[in-house]
């Protein structure tokens, strides 16, 4: 039993992602839809938010949580539903936008955008999970349990695969050049 409630599709109730997976097919959307519906009958004008749930260890991805908000006196603290993303649709947004994004911020909160902590993938946790492999397998074409793991190791592994074959040590800089996430800094 989790600490949640838990909810099976009534049309596929023995499939993996109703029972046993973190993740399936229909699983997001058909939330995503009772999240709507419940939040339009129980909580109108209430704030929506679509977030990281529990990681839970073994997982290579943490699983999803929807949340809503409401207030008791029934005034809306959300009234344009157009402005809630969907997550079913790619908008195109990548990191140079985001990285514009983050500047853009920094400035509205009076924090210079140099203040900005850039985030980049650990290239060295990768050597390991690489070198870790059976000799016999070719990290761009494995067989590991994990989907998600296995397309984050390719993209990784095939950024540039004569590089790092070639600069086992001394590469952390060089690796990876595309930041992944910026932040910033709490206090100075």
């Amino acid at each position: 039993m989790g600490g949640e409630p838990t909810f099976v599709s009534i049309d596929d109730m023995d499939g993996d992602e109703w029972n046993t997976a973190a993740l399936g097919p229909d699983k997001l959307r058909l939330g995503g839809d009772l999240l709507k519906r419940l939040s339009g009958k129980f909580a109108p004008g209430g704030f929506l938010h679509f977030g990281q749930g529990k990681w839970y260890p073994g997982e290579p991805l943490p699983r999803w949580a929807f949340s809503c908000y409401w207030r008791t006196d029934g005034l809306p603290l959300w009234q344009d539903p157009h402005w809630i993303a969907d997550p079913d649709r790619d908008y195109g947004f990548g990191p140079a936008e985001a990285q514009r994004f983050a500047e853009e911020f920094a400035r509205t909160l009076s924090i210079d955008p140099d203040y900005l902590v850039t985030a980049y993938e650990d290239p060295l946790a990768y050597l390991l999970k690489e070198r870790q492999l059976p000799i016999n397998i070719d990290p761009k074409d494995n067989k590991l349990d994990s989907p998600e793991e296995r397309e984050r190791l390719r993209r990784i592994c095939t950024t540039d695969s004569a590089r790092l074959r070639q600069e086992r040590t001394g590469m952390a800089n060089q690796f990876v050049d595309a930041s992944v996430a910026a932040s910033l800094p709490r206090s100075r």
